[in-house]
């Protein structure tokens, strides 16, 4: 019977998903450098400084500022008066209107009871979003505003009554605030801004 054939040895050695596979010339180390962890923190910065200007874009036009009266609002205004993105929107009020319904954890802040008792609205608000015509940025942002902003009349403590106003006001933003250039002559000329609205109380 021969010899058996000389074997080279083989290292083992982890992979990403912390796999054994073979291969040859010993363990290879996977290191992070410090320009990846620099990376990675200028991600995060630009990310919270993103959304820190979409927020006061969105409180802009919820004062009934003129959409057209800056390019960065001017972009944030037409982003949300997409029907793609009323739609998104409307969805998430009709969540809340249901959701409400139902037992609600006990660390959310929202204030469900009063989201339950204006039930009606938060849907109203949902099919006027949904509508398939031109509305004002002013309404839409006053809708984003209400669910996104922590500080608004939907979230924590505040006098009843207060969310009921908050959403009655964006509905009648919604065809009365001032709307885009483009979007003007398919609209009321008799059209008036709604005063600014103090939204956390």
């Amino acid at each position: 019977m021969g010899a058996m054939p000389h074997l080279q040895p083989v290292a083992l050695a982890t992979n990403t998903f912390g796999c054994l596979h073979p291969f040859k010339g010993g363990p290879r180390a996977s290191t992070i450098d410090s320009d990846d962890v620099e990376r990675g923190k200028s991600v995060a910065v630009r990310g919270l400084t993103y959304r820190r200007k979409v927020r006061r874009l969105d409180h802009e036009l919820a004062d009934g500022l003129d959409p057209d009266g800056d390019r960065h609002r001017r972009r944030r205004a037409r982003q949300i008066t997409a029907i793609s993105f009323r739609c998104s929107l409307a969805g998430k009020l009709e969540r809340l209107a249901r959701e409400a319904e139902g037992p609600q954890p006990w660390q959310s802040p929202i204030r469900w009871p009063e989201v339950r008792e204006f039930s009606i609205l938060f849907l109203a608000l949902a099919e006027s979003l949904t509508a398939p015509i031109a509305v004002s940025p002013q309404g839409v942002a006053r809708a984003v505003v209400l669910i996104d902003d922590g500080d608004s009349a939907l979230h924590g403590p505040g006098p009843k009554g207060t969310l009921a106003l908050a959403v009655r006001s964006a509905l009648r933003s919604l065809e009365v605030g001032p709307f885009l250039i483009c979007d003007r002559a398919a609209t009321p000329t008799t059209a008036v801004s709604p005063q600014p609205m103090p939204w956390g109380i």
